[in-house]
């Protein structure tokens, strides 16, 4: 053995106060008789381990071979966290995900009835109206054209 640097325990074994997990791989961690897989594989083994009555208080310790990689303080502070969006930090873990709200929606006013939102090119038209608006001003558009090219023809 090498000075400075101690041999590492079994998995799963305690040490120190310390549960002792292995990892293998980007996205695996095992101990005692646990192995989970995932993108945050430590995170997810406090979560499991809690789950099954562990002290939420106690410590871990995660070794990648022989060489200590990860030391949680506690297995029941880092249940409660996920990786953040960004990947750069920790997160408090939530049941659902939820996007914020497209709009925010005002309750109707009592002051009468509501007045229809204005662009600042004019009204807001449902699209029937809007389909309307534009045949009548093709018709109208076809109908002038008409009437040139039978004045063209008279002259």
């Amino acid at each position: 053995m090498k000075r400075g640097r101690k041999e590492a325990p079994p998995a799963g074994r305690v040490c120190s106060g310390a549960i002792r997990a292995q990892l293998t791989g980007s996205d695996t961690a095992h101990v005692l008789d646990v192995t989970v897989r995932g993108h945050a594989p430590i995170l997810k083994l406090c979560c499991v381990l809690v789950a099954r009555g562990h002290d939420p208080a106690t410590p871990l310790e995660a070794y990648r071979a022989k060489i200590l990689s990860l030391r949680i303080a506690s297995v029941g502070t880092a249940a409660r966290l996920t990786i953040n969006s960004k990947g750069t930090g920790f997160a408090p873990s939530r049941a659902v995900r939820t996007a914020p709200p497209a709009r925010v929606q005002r309750p109707p006013s009592s002051q009468g009835p509501a007045t229809p939102k204005t662009h600042p090119k004019g009204p807001a038209h449902t699209n029937g109206e809007i389909i309307a608006t534009r045949r009548a001003t093709h018709a109208r558009a076809e109908t002038e054209r008409k009437q040139r090219l039978a004045g063209d023809k008279a002259s």
